[in-house]
């Protein structure tokens, strides 16, 4: 594995990072939700930012205790009319927004960027107890950030670009 950058900022144009100029973007990024992580939705600017660095096709992994997993109940019932059913395409999601049938559109915004994946893979690092909920909103859980990261190098393998962004709610993406 190769480290790209592990800062409290990184650059949205990759080739700007600190490690040998790739023009690449990161096949794999972890990301430490801290210090917003006490719900999922709190954890969508750390998973908005990963998604802005991570190589089409490539891998999130979000470190978050998510102590309250999906939040409140009115987020819990958004998150589950969300997803619950499988994921919806952002254009399906946006209609669904602007027809009425999702309430909370101020919440849902969050949702749709999160939808908006450029198809690479997330999974959240958090407590075991929250699987069953986390595999009924089709989400992947890893248990250890190892335990993510062994399972996503082995998909585009060791010679993996890996972007570690310890603070990735607060990390500002420089153009």
């Amino acid at each position: 594995m190769r480290r790209i950058a592990s800062h409290g900022y990184a650059r949205s144009n990759p080739s700007q990072n600190d490690a040998g100029g790739t023009s690449e973007k990161a096949d794999i990024v972890v990301a430490s939700a801290n210090p917003m992580y006490s719900y999922l939705d709190q954890c969508l600017k750390t998973i908005v930012h990963a998604l802005m660095l991570v190589r089409y096709g490539g891998m999130r992994i979000i470190a978050s205790p998510c102590q309250e997993l999906l939040g409140p109940p009115f987020l819990r019932e958004l998150y589950y009319k969300s997803l619950s059913t499988g994921w919806p395409t952002p254009e399906e999601y946006a209609q669904m927004m602007q027809s009425g049938a999702i309430k909370d559109v101020a919440d849902a915004v969050g949702i749709l960027k999160f939808l908006q994946s450029n198809d690479s893979a997330l999974t959240l690092v958090c407590d075991h107890s929250f699987e069953q909920d986390l595999a009924n909103l089709r989400f992947s859980h890893a248990s250890t950030i190892q335990e993510a990261l062994d399972e996503a190098t082995a998909r585009p393998g060791t010679d993996s670009k890996v972007l570690v962004m310890p603070y990735g709610a607060v990390t500002h993406l420089v153009p």
